[in-house]
């Protein structure tokens, strides 16, 4: 008979394309495995690992796989959250079931993981018997692994020439090149790619002084469309694809990051920052919890002045990423969060 495996880690989707599945799972995965540890991706069926993460997957099915693995087997159950799935600002019968499933996992597991200090606390809010909580970050990211398929390749490729020709017709100078990025938003909480319309005003205004240009990345072109309609400047939607959003990314200078405050947004972490720092962007944003450690580095809740700085000055630009990847390097390198995880894993 085998030996039961050290541990496994069973995410809600193997989707590499999900972000949180990449930062929170397969990346974790591969990193303790090339440090010589025996843990992998958790199937049904697989052996009974002494530990089994439940990798943002809290559903009555697989919680009660869980457990019967715990009743057989002795296995250890962790919960990792990297979103507060409690807060619907339209509580929809589907969404608040959906609530009433987490709560539910998080009594039943033996410990659970947050990605952010303020998803901690709002664990311990909502579950007041819940069991003992840790805070583990999201790892930087390098880069994307381009698609498998070819087709997918060369479509991506195709568009980022589109875009470049784009960003050259635009007349835009050097730091006035902005770009958002990231999920277009969930339809039972406010957020996501709408929050662009709160500096509406702000991004207009600098176009009335010096052109510049606004990008988007992100899954959904209507959205975009019906958003940006009527917009005093150049904007263009690029779609989201791991074959050119590194590239495209790093044609520009500088990541807006508005947002709207609400319990769901305030609980994120700052990997929309990590990955503005890894491509040489500067960073403009409104301020949440985990963008504090960042204060230093960047733009905060500023839109005027302050970015307006941000733009006419390449050394603000510069010295802001340079404070935002030394910020990284001590706190959220593969090897620093792989080594938290081990630690808890107790490998």
């Amino acid at each position: 008979m085998s030996a039961q495996p050290a541990a496994a880690f069973w995410p809600h989707t193997t989707d590499p394309q999900v972000a949180s599945a990449r930062l929170r799972c397969m990346h974790i995965v591969a990193g303790l495995r090339a440090s010589g540890l025996p843990v992998d991706v958790y199937r049904p069926g697989d052996a009974a690992p002494a530990t089994l993460v439940l990798s943002k997957r809290y559903d009555q099915a697989s919680l009660e796989h869980a457990l019967s693995l715990r009743a057989s087997h002795g296995t250890r159950l962790i919960l990792d959250l990297c979103d507060n799935h409690f807060h619907n600002d339209r509580p929809t019968p589907l969404f608040v079931e959906r609530a009433r499933q987490l709560a539910q996992a998080v009594r039943c597991v033996d410990q659970v993981v947050a990605a952010s200090p303020a998803l901690a606390d709002a664990v311990r809010q909502q579950v007041k018997d819940a069991p003992p909580i840790d805070v583990i970050g999201d790892l930087v990211e390098a880069r994307l692994q381009a698609p498998r398929r070819w087709r997918e390749r060369m479509a991506g490729r195709w568009e980022l020439a589109r875009y470049q020709r784009w960003l050259a017709r635009s007349g835009c100078a050097t730091g006035r090149r902005l770009v958002w990025f990231g999920n277009h938003g969930s339809p039972n909480v406010d957020g996501g790619m709408h929050d662009l319309e709160s500096i509406r005003g702000a991004l207009e205004a600098h176009h009335g002084r010096r052109p510049l240009a606004l990008s988007v990345i992100s899954n959904d072109a209507g959205h975009f469309a019906a958003l940006t309609e009527g917009w005093r400047f150049p904007c263009r939607y690029l779609q989201w694809s791991s074959a050119n959003f590194d590239e495209a990314l790093s044609l520009n200078d500088i990541v807006l990051i508005p947002v709207r405050p609400n319990p769901f947004t305030v609980c994120k972490t700052a990997n929309r920052v990590a990955t503005a720092a890894v491509h040489g962007l500067a960073v403009a944003a409104d301020p949440i919890p985990s963008y504090e450690e960042f204060r230093d580095c960047i733009v905060l809740d500023d839109w005027h002045d302050g970015l307006a700085r941000l733009m006419d000055e390449p050394e603000r630009r510069r010295s802001g990423v340079a404070c935002m990847r030394a910020v990284l390097e001590r706190h959220y390198t593969p090897q620093i969060i792989c080594a938290r995880w081990r630690a808890l894993l107790q490998l």
